[in-house]
């Protein structure tokens, strides 16, 4: 896993993309997709000018893990209607890690409650929706010892992919529901939470957003 450390040194020296472009000449866009490790790479030349404007060497610039990650859905079990309060139902996302030679995979499993339920913490109360994405077992390797052994960017990278994953798997789960769970609200108040996360994730949704 390989990323690049621009918007933590640009952090560091209380820079803004703006003044780099400035000084650089090197494009917004590319400075934008940079910062967000949004793209597929850096050209040299690009690489060049950052390190001699930021005076650091090539190796400052990246973060590296020797693991390539790859992630895919999977559900087991009887479903009616999308439901995914189905206690017949499971979901979970398997993660491939690939070592050089060695590939080993391991699963964390989406839970799901509704206002029906009782919520996992009190502090939720205003919640229609609790979600969260747990190790499947104990001794999940990916959890005790890769995410552990990884550098802070790393982790964060990893931190918000999953809650992105978890994001959109809820609100594609959802969509099928909401006629029967919410109909007598015109917002829903989702939580998020992943093994990793350092806090809760409070998003709202309006009914019509879903609904035709």
């Amino acid at each position: 896993m390989l990323k690049n450390r621009l918007a933590v040194l640009l952090a560091e020296r209380e820079l803004t993309a703006a003044k780099v472009y400035e000084e650089t000449g090197i494009s917004r866009s590319t400075l934008s997709s940079l910062v967000n490790n949004s793209g597929d790479g850096v050209q040299y030349k690009t690489l060049d000018r950052l390190c001699n404007f930021l005076e650091i060497e090539p190796n400052d610039f990246f973060d590296y893990a020797p693991y390539i990650f790859e992630y895919e859905l999977e559900s087991y079990g009887e479903e009616k209607s999308s439901d995914i309060f189905s206690p017949k139902k499971e979901y979970f996302l398997n993660i491939k890690i690939t070592q050089g030679l060695k590939k080993t995979m391991e699963s964390m499993e989406f839970f799901f409650f509704n206002d029906s339920d009782k919520l996992p913490f009190e502090r939720i109360e205003e919640a229609n929706l609790y979600a969260t994405l747990e190790s499947s077992y104990t001794d999940n390797d990916f959890e005790k010892r890769i995410y552990p052994s990884m550098p802070l960017s790393l982790k964060a990278n990893i931190r918000n992919k999953l809650m992105d994953i978890l994001m959109e798997y809820t609100k594609t789960k959802l969509q099928n529901k909401i006629p029967d769970i919410f109909k007598e609200k015109e917002e829903i108040t989702i939580f998020l939470e992943t093994a990793f996360s350092s806090s809760l994730k409070k998003y709202s949704f309006k009914k019509n957003d879903y609904l035709d």
